[in-house]
């Protein structure tokens, strides 16, 4: 049996997000820390995409007891996976818009803007991913393919910058307005979601596992920077929580 170079691929990002996020969460309520806005979204984020990746390894395991059903279970697959695709999505896009004071009142409205947007598209994957031009698996070199139509593909790229690119933008313009850690978590965040952006797409055009283990490597690079990032937000919420209580003496001791 050949492996399933997609499945593998996207089972070992899918855990990579899954570890992060697990330590993320652990890293931030020890101590008690601060709640943090942007930290929760990242976190909803990296569930969700955690999600999107093992929601389309799974398919892969019919391979082993009964292959003829892989173009209907992957199918099925890749239209409830990119459902979760659009939620992390969403949290970006409302992470961007909480960031701009202007605007910061519209971020659940974004956020639904997104959950609507994914349902219109998780239409659109029913009829030509699920019913129509479905995947199949290339038993000579272990590739899964995609057959969806290209207006598809323009779609999710067109909605990958639009959550992705203003983000990328406020991070980096944040690099070039502070120092020290502000400035250090800030350039993590905007490189990782930048290397996230550009090997995403890779898993979608590859034609070989080099450029399968090439997109998860980058993938795994962009998730570690931008948990590295987190960490480092969440250990300015523990400074600024520890000088509140030395500059602000509790009632016991007054």
């Amino acid at each position: 049996m050949v492996i399933p170079i997609a499945g593998v691929s996207q089972f070992i990002l899918g855990l990579v997000l899954l570890i992060a996020w697990v330590f993320i969460q652990q890293h931030r309520k020890r101590g008690n820390a601060p709640a943090i806005k942007s930290v929760a979204y990242f976190e909803s984020y990296f569930i969700h995409f955690a999600c999107f990746n093992f929601i389309l390894a799974a398919p892969h395991l019919v391979l082993f007891f009964a292959p003829e059903t892989f173009p209907v279970v992957m199918g099925i697959g890749y239209t409830v996976a990119h459902l979760f695709v659009f939620i992390a999505l969403g949290y970006l896009s409302r992470m961007t818009v909480s960031l701009i004071p202007r605007i910061a009142r519209f971020e659940k409205a974004v956020f639904v803007f997104w959950l609507a947007f994914g349902a219109v598209v998780g239409v659109l994957n029913t009829l030509f991913a699920t019913l129509q031009n479905q995947p199949t698996f290339n038993f000579a070199t272990g590739l899964t393919e995609f057959h969806i139509p290209d207006f598809i593909g323009i779609i999710f790229g067109n909605a990958s910058l639009l959550a992705y690119v203003p983000l990328i933008v406020l991070f980096t313009i944040s690099v070039f307005k502070n120092r020290g850690p502000k400035r250090t978590r800030a350039l993590l965040f905007a490189f990782g979601m930048l290397i996230i952006m550009v090997a995403g797409p890779l898993h979608a055009v590859a034609r070989d596992w080099q450029t399968y283990v090439s997109a998860d490597l980058f993938n795994v690079i962009g998730v570690v920077l931008v948990a590295i990032g987190i960490i480092i937000q969440i250990d300015e919420g523990f400074s600024a929580k520890a000088s509140n209580e030395v500059i602000q003496p509790s009632r016991s001791v007054e």
